[in-house]
């Protein structure tokens, strides 16, 4: 359980991180910063749970 719960804080930290990058980049192109975020951190949550998903099966 504890471990399930270390995973679920790595996929939080790599989903914002990565959420923030590309909701920066995708806002200097679309000038639509906060939209950017918004969508990128959803994007990099995502991904980061997919990398819980394949760490805690291993």
């Amino acid at each position: 359980m504890n471990k399930n719960k270390k995973l679920n804080g790595y996929a939080t930290t790599i989903g914002l991180l990565v959420g923030t990058g590309l909701g920066i980049i995708t806002g200097m192109f679309t000038e639509q910063l906060l939209l950017g975020i918004t969508i990128g951190a959803f994007i990099g949550y995502g991904i980061g749970l997919v990398f819980m998903v394949i760490g805690y099966k291993k």
